[in-house]
């Protein structure tokens, strides 16, 4: 099959295995935090009780999202304000349901899909797949996907 479309997309196998990199990457440091902050005295601090309060990135569901409609996330060096989530199928009790959440963003960003940290007080700093969209002539958008 050849591919006409000369864009610079990813493709699917690529994108889960960021995905699952990202996953992977997200649990061995909640790991690591909880002891790196016993050894550096914090324990019980500011510090281990916020961190402690984030949901992890494979536990996350469109619900964590939803109450954060119209905030401002950090993606990348960019401040986007969260526009939808948008919700998928439902897969079965074995995983979570597919889901989505879309950012208002200018028309035009540096990057058009690639992982970078994404960050809210309430969330905390995750590195995820992005990818700029776009619905028109007047806005752009950038999604993460979650399978």
């Amino acid at each position: 099959m050849t591919d006409t479309n000369n864009s610079s997309a990813i493709a699917r196998r690529d994108a889960l295995g960021l995905i699952a990199g990202a996953v992977i990457a997200d649990v061995a440091l909640s790991a690591a935090l909880p002891a790196a902050a016993l050894s550096a005295g914090i324990a019980g601090g500011a510090t281990a009780t916020s961190t402690a309060a984030m949901p992890e990135l494979a536990r996350m569901t469109a619900e964590n999202f939803e109450p954060l409609i119209g905030q401002t996330f950090m993606v990348g060096a960019n401040a986007l304000t969260l526009r939808k989530v948008r919700r998928g199928h439902d897969s079965g009790p074995q995983f979570r349901q597919q889901f989505g959440i879309v950012f208002d963003a200018p028309q035009r960003l540096p990057f058009h899909s690639e992982t970078m940290a994404v960050s809210h007080p309430i969330l905390g700093r995750h590195d995820l797949l992005t990818t700029q969209v776009s619905n028109g002539v007047d806005r752009g958008a950038v999604e993460i996907c979650f399978s």
